[in-house]
């Protein structure tokens, strides 16, 4: 076989198509993030400064939700992407599965210990102690750190091409740390307040 013609096959070479389970997580990933980070991570924090009617706390139990449907998409592509015959996990890729999962567990238990500050004291509770501003800061880096660490994947999910997830993705990141850096502000001047 000629050098032109593996140059040719290379060139013909269609990107592999992500699975159902692929796309349908990086759908509830985004529409996670963006409510997340945006809607609630918004309000919440600026419920510390400014009070906020709390008769949609309902949305955030649709959130709650779409977790565990994360979660559940999660376990089914971690099981495609270890078992893949065709392009089997190297070590490093393993090694990031193995982090996205670590970064994620963190994430659960912090959320976990966030609903149960507000469910226990009500939603000023989130800034009502220094421990509580501490678990509501730790959420903020845990669910930025998650964040950051899936987003190449999640743009690859969501059908963008390497070349956008290239010119994107750090553009994304800072725009998150800034974010998260805002979200950290509004929490201590509430608790400051």
């Amino acid at each position: 076989m000629s050098a032109s013609s593996d140059l040719s096959s290379d060139e013909n070479k269609q990107p592999r198509q992500r699975s159902l389970a692929r796309r349908a997580n990086g759908v509830v990933t985004a529409l996670l993030v963006a409510f997340f980070l945006g809607a609630h991570g918004l309000l919440g924090s600026a419920s510390a400064i400014v009070a906020l009617d709390s008769s949609l706390s309902w949305i955030a139990w649709i959130g709650t939700a779409a977790i565990a449907v994360h979660v559940c998409l999660n376990v089914r592509v971690t099981v495609e992407k270890l078992s893949d015959p065709e392009k089997p996990p190297s070590a490093h890729k393993k090694a990031k599965i193995a982090l996205r999962w670590a970064t994620g567990i963190v994430l659960l238990v912090t959320i976990v210990l966030h609903i149960t500050l507000v469910r226990t004291h009500g939603a000023g509770a989130a800034w009502a102690t220094p421990p509580a501003v501490a678990a509501t800061v730790v959420l903020i880096a845990a669910l930025s750190a998650h964040v950051f660490l899936c987003l190449k994947s999640l743009i690859r999910d969501l059908g963008g091409s390497k070349e956008l997830k290239d010119k994107v993705t750090p553009l994304v990141r800072a725009v998150l740390c800034a974010f998260a850096c805002l979200l950290y502000a509004m929490v201590v001047a509430g608790h400051l307040r």
